[in-house]
């Protein structure tokens, strides 16, 4: 899928640059391409606490690299969800960061997921 190549290849770029790529219209074969402005920084950073928080003897530098990483895959693997416009990502349960439609942001998402997983997972 030409969506996860281009995220493959530049995605801690968007990362960097708050942008998510987004292919819709596929439904109505009208594709179309955009870039949406998504603050990562608020994620990461959040993300970043919780990794030191868990694992106390990692690097503030670690604990960030491995934020983005869950970041970039979670982004990676929904990738084609996003492009149905976020209709099918949950509903918040609270609002810790702006997100189209209300929906669940990342570090909502994988916080519990971090938490579960062993580091050596």
């Amino acid at each position: 899928m030409l969506q996860q190549k281009i995220w493959q290849t530049f995605g801690d770029q968007f990362i960097s640059t708050n942008a998510l790529i987004i292919f819709s219209g596929r439904r109505n074969r009208l594709p179309s391409l955009h870039f949406m402005r998504y603050n990562f920084a608020k994620c990461t950073e959040y993300l970043s606490g919780v990794i030191k928080t868990k694992y106390p003897e990692k690097e503030s530098v670690t604990c960030e690299a491995m934020a983005t990483s869950y970041i970039n895959g979670y982004i990676l693997s929904n990738i084609s969800v996003l492009a149905d416009d976020f209709e099918s990502l949950p509903d918040a349960p609270f609002n810790r960061h702006n997100v189209k439609k209300g929906k669940v942001c990342l570090c909502q998402y994988l916080e519990p997921i971090i938490l579960r997983r062993d580091v050596n997972t």
